[in-house]
């Protein structure tokens, strides 16, 4: 029963390396897109995206209404 929980947590330390350079990014990517959001071009760029990707998916509903696939 011991040597189950070494394995155990030598798995977990296993774990804990391996995403730690996972974690590290998303912090780092975290902290440069909110320097991003600050800079007004970035929002209205995003705002223009999301604008289109909502037309964009209004404009494929309407062309597949009617359409019933069986």
């Amino acid at each position: 029963a011991q040597a189950d929980g070494v394995q155990s947590a030598m798995l977990m330390a296993a774990f804990g390396i391996g995403t730690t350079p996972a974690l590290l990014a998303s912090g780092v990517f975290a902290s440069r897109l909110q320097q991003l959001a600050l800079q007004k071009s970035w929002r209205y760029l995003l705002a223009a995206l999301l604008l289109l990707c909502g037309i964009w998916t209004m404009v494929m509903v309407w062309q597949h209404a009617g359409h019933h696939h069986h």
